[in-house]
């Protein structure tokens, strides 16, 4: 697929167990391509250079912001719903980047659209989550979810000046982070140094394949090649915590934790190898109790 086709799809990728959480907004397309498409990207969602639909939403305070054709800047649109696990590691991914790359916040306009608030408290709570980067804004009918055909959450959709959708990622992985800033450093224009702009791919054949099957989910298909890949040579800090996920994914959590203890103090991914860990640490089965002996009657 040619990203720069005017037809070409956005690739929005479902991560493993999402197919239960489709939008009725997104209809039978969707739900027929998660169902009979399991190799994902999943297409015919969102398309590049597809016209972002407008919208008027209020935030917390009441005051309506109006996404339409006056909009001249380029605008990061963050999908969300109250308690969903992979907010806040997206968040955190994208505050990483902002602060290694601070001109890709330069000139950038951001929104978390959230869904299905309930009480002034969980509004509160999202804002706090959030932070001063993002603007909140409150979707309680859906309606902006349902036109841009949103089908899991989290979803990042990148708009460009003249409003027209440049790329869209629905979930998080662990690279996330590395795809967002190439494409943010496309549409603002911004040069990134050569350690930054990713396009050299680890060579390694069954690194590639492993990393093909972790960002579909299939867990224990991905693990044989990450464990292969390792013995073929040390993998990056990245790379470790993407074979932690998946410990913890396949219900290994003290695999994971062996792995991601050492990460916390590093600077690229100390973070979210503390968000790792705490994943780790919940998802720990503890462990059962010696039961005690009967007594013996004398």
């Amino acid at each position: 697929m040619n990203p720069s086709s005017e037809n070409a799809s956005v690739s929005i990728f479902i991560r493993s167990g999402w197919a239960g959480r489709l939008s009725k907004a997104a209809g039978v397309t969707a739900a027929m391509a998660v169902l009979f498409c399991p190799a994902v990207p999943v297409c015919a969602v969102l398309r590049i250079n597809q016209t972002a639909p407008a919208f008027a939403l209020s935030d917390a305070a009441g005051r309506t912001v109006r996404f339409d054709e006056g909009n001249t800047t380029p605008t990061l649109l963050f999908f969300a719903k109250p308690g969903d696990t992979h907010t806040s590691e997206t968040l955190s991914a994208l505050r990483h980047m902002w602060g290694e790359e601070p001109e890709l916040a330069r000139g950038l306009t951001r929104y978390l659209l959230v869904s299905h608030v309930g009480a002034d408290g969980q509004v509160r709570a999202i804002e706090t989550m959030a932070g001063k980067d993002w603007r909140v804004l409150l979707d309680p009918n859906d309606r902006a979810y349902r036109d841009y055909l949103i089908i899991a959450t989290p979803t990042l959709v990148l708009v460009g000046k003249s409003r027209r959708i440049e790329a869209a990622y629905a979930g998080y992985d662990l690279g996330l982070e590395d795809r967002l800033r190439r494409e943010l450093a496309r549409v603002l224009g911004v040069g990134l140094p050569p350690a930054a702009r990713g396009e050299a791919p680890k060579a390694d054949m069954s690194f590639q394949l492993g990393r093909r099957l972790f960002e579909r989910g299939l867990w224990d298909h991905a693990l044989p090649y990450y464990l292969k890949a390792k013995e073929e040579g040390p993998l990056t800090p990245q790379e470790r915590c993407e074979l932690a996920e998946i410990y913890i994914e396949i219900n290994q959590p003290s695999e994971a934790i062996a792995i991601l203890a050492p990460l916390e103090a590093d600077k690229q991914v100390g973070e979210r190898a503390t968000l790792l860990l705490e994943r780790a640490r919940k998802t720990r089965v503890p462990a059962t109790a010696t039961p005690t002996p009967p007594k013996v009657a004398r």
